[in-house]
């Protein structure tokens, strides 16, 4: 437990499930497994179904869990959108954002998010919605040479890990320097963990050495950010 196994073994369902053009996933637990709740629902998923007295009618013996006893059933579900259903829901929301703010009605914008998986992406779009997260970094060097890099006014539109927009955001600025020059006011940005340096550079070590990993090169503390 907490080595982050059951975050991975649930990524690992919802990309299979997407791969195989499923439309939904189910879970169905106990009231009592509080952590398991939290859990699945910073993946994506959402409650959607209680059956009372589940687990007191079916099961001979109590169960307890966190010093509850578990006596509902809690179904929760992931919706899984198509690729058809994902861009009319981001034509949706980018219309209804140019008719609140027309100046911005010729821009052009992109679509993405933040980290791996739908965990990570939901998490750190809370962040940016909250205000906590008002930065972010990336690795310069991974950029394929057809793909489009960081550029000050860039307008994106922010995603969550199902592919649903969730925020808009433009890019004020860009710095571009060693992963070992940054400092604590651009580590603060990225609003995550106890928004310190040492956090920061342990986060983002652990990230961009799978990164580098993936693409068979090797990272190292003078790698441009």
């Amino acid at each position: 437990q907490n080595k982050g196994l059951g975050k991975q073994l649930i990524q690992k369902a919802i990309e299979y499930s997407k791969n195989k053009k499923f439309k939904e996933i189910i879970i169905k637990t106990g009231n009592g497994g509080i952590k398991q709740l939290k859990l699945y629902m910073k993946c994506g998923f959402r409650m959607n179904k209680i059956i009372p007295d589940y687990f007191s009618k079916y099961y001979k013996f109590p169960i307890y869990e966190e010093d509850i006893q578990c006596v509902d059933q809690i179904q929760l579900q992931y919706r899984i959108y198509s690729e058809e259903e994902i861009n009319n829901k981001i034509e949706e929301y980018w219309n209804n954002f140019i008719k609140k703010y027309p100046e911005y009605t010729n821009e052009k914008y992109e679509t993405w998010n933040f980290g791996y998986g739908d965990y990570q992406a939901n998490k750190l779009i809370g962040y940016v919605k909250q205000g906590i997260k008002t930065g972010t970094s990336s690795a310069y060097e991974l950029y394929e040479d057809s793909e489009k890099k960081p550029e000050k006014n860039d307008i994106s539109i922010i995603t969550y890990g199902n592919g649903l927009p969730g925020c808009i955001i433009k890019t004020i600025e860009i710095r571009n320097k060693k992963f070992k020059e940054i400092n604590e006011e651009e580590a603060k940005a990225e609003g995550e963990g106890n928004l310190t340096l040492g956090y920061w550079r342990e986060a983002h070590e652990h990230f961009f050495k799978k990164e580098y990993a993936e693409m068979g090169r090797e990272f190292s503390f003078d790698i441009p950010v």
